[in-house]
């Protein structure tokens, strides 16, 4: 997490069981001139950037390590005014400026001289987050007129003048203000509504911007915009980021929270570190199997185990008989141990579904049968 007031970046080696716990480690950014106010991890890269200073760490610094290398005030031909915007994936590294320039580079640029093979000027306007998911990157405008500008990440390739693949404003009938950041996750849609106190959320991409398909989290409705600081009320969200079956919310100044929502179709993960840890990777079947409504836990869900022998990232997958993907339980690095998660198939109908789970050494697939 970074923080450009504070010019901190905290890192929490395990996820915190509860409020108030201290990060394992806490750099302090002033050293090195930095205040970021975005921020980007792809493949063990981490990236952090504000004013006009971008800082590359070629590994994650769990150690309170020094940026590998920092470029100031221009790459290329873009100078570096106030940056509001970085995002990461495999093919590309983008960066957005205050003035409304979006910048795309091959790859990290290592150097000042490294040139942007593309730039956007997006109608003059001032922009915020960035996100790409290797798919879609979303372009957060914040201004007088705030609008989400999805783009496809397979058109940059192309070249020549980048449409947005779907752009979502005031137009959509929904009530933007300040809309900081927005994100895909999952085939899932989110933006941190930050001057409406809300997180507007669209479980399926392709239905992102219809005002009757949204979920708000914050509000009791699409147009209430009452800010509080409480379980069912937000402030001022700013950031936000998905990671496992769970959506996080960074709020701004006068809140100083993080809050995680729930999403997808697991309810839960139980995990038990061992003195001993197991031997080696292991999925079990699930419990109860057959399951439905009148089952162990009273809804349509079952229990998903599964054993590590080391720390590993973990991907726990859904499918359907049609083997197509309907809901990521699990995405992201666990510890060594033995690991229960629910898999709630409340919005499923019957019929067979088949649960897949990858490490870097191992795979397996079990099947799974809801009646109802």
């Amino acid at each position: 997490m970074t923080s450009d007031f504070d010019a901190t970046l905290s890192i929490w080696k395990t996820l915190p069981a509860k409020s108030g716990l201290a990060p394992d480690v806490k750099i302090n950014l002033r050293n090195f001139n930095l205040a970021p106010w975005d921020n980007a991890l792809h493949n063990g890269r981490f990236v952090a950037a504000g004013r006009h200073e971008v800082a590359v760490w070629n590994s994650l610094p769990l150690n309170g390590e020094a940026p590998s290398y920092i470029l100031t005030n221009r790459l290329g031909s873009m100078q570096l005014q106030s940056i509001r915007g970085v995002a990461l994936d495999d093919k590309y590294f983008y960066l957005a400026d205050e003035n409304g320039t979006l910048g795309i580079w091959r790859g990290l640029p290592t150097t000042s001289n490294d040139e942007p093979f593309a730039k956007l000027a997006i109608a003059n306007t001032p922009l915020n987050h960035l996100h790409s998911d290797g798919t879609y990157l979303c372009v957060a405008a914040q201004s007088a007129s705030p609008a989400i500008y999805i783009y496809r990440v397979a058109d940059i390739a192309q070249g020549g003048t980048l449409q947005p693949f779907k752009t979502i404003d005031r137009l959509s009938r929904l009530p933007l203000n300040q809309s900081a950041s927005a994100m895909t996750f999952n085939g899932s849609f989110a933006i941190a509504n930050r001057g409406g106190h809300s997180v507007l959320l669209w479980k399926d991409l392709a239905d992102a911007g219809d005002p009757n398909k949204v979920i708000v989290l914050g509000q009791s409705s699409l147009n209430t915009t009452e800010p509080g600081i409480g379980a069912n009320r937000l402030f001022m969200p700013s950031a936000i980021a998905a990671h496992g079956n769970f959506l996080w919310v960074g709020e701004g100044k006068f809140s100083s929270r993080l809050l995680r929502f729930s999403y997808g179709t697991t309810t839960g993960v139980v995990s038990e570190q061992l003195s001993v840890p197991p031997l080696r990777d292991q999925l079990a079947q699930n419990y109860p199997n057959p399951f439905s409504a009148n089952g162990t836990f009273g809804n349509p869900s079952t229990s998903i185990h599964f054993s590590l022998p080391q720390r590993e990232l973990v991907i726990l997958k859904v499918f359907n008989a049609l083997g197509k993907e309907i809901g990521m339980l699990m995405n992201g690095a666990m510890e060594a141990g033995e690991h229960r998660v629910i898999f709630d198939a409340t919005d499923l109908p019957s019929g067979v579904y088949f649960y897949q789970i990858k490490t870097a050494s191992f795979s397996q697939t079990r099947k799974a049968v809801l009646m109802r």
